[in-house]
């Protein structure tokens, strides 16, 4: 795993803020596609209630992308 994240890491670097914002959009898109099972999965991992997991998770991890995505 160690290695894949090295090899994900020295790709990215070479990105330039177009493309970068493009996978961004393109994980934020996943995001909202999926909010559904990703808040079932934070919810039995971290105990938080459907609804702690959308306003903690989703819609901050949206809001954070949308911010970057700004510039």
């Amino acid at each position: 795993m160690k290695s894949f994240r090295f090899k994900a890491q020295k790709a990215w670097t070479k990105t330039n803020f177009c493309e970068g914002q493009k996978v961004l959009r393109s994980v934020q898109k996943y995001i909202v596609e999926n909010a559904k099972e990703i808040c079932d999965v934070c919810s039995l991992d971290s105990g938080k209630h459907l609804v702690e997991a959308m306003l903690g998770e989703i819609l901050t991890t949206c809001e954070k992308i949308r911010c970057i995505n700004s510039n």
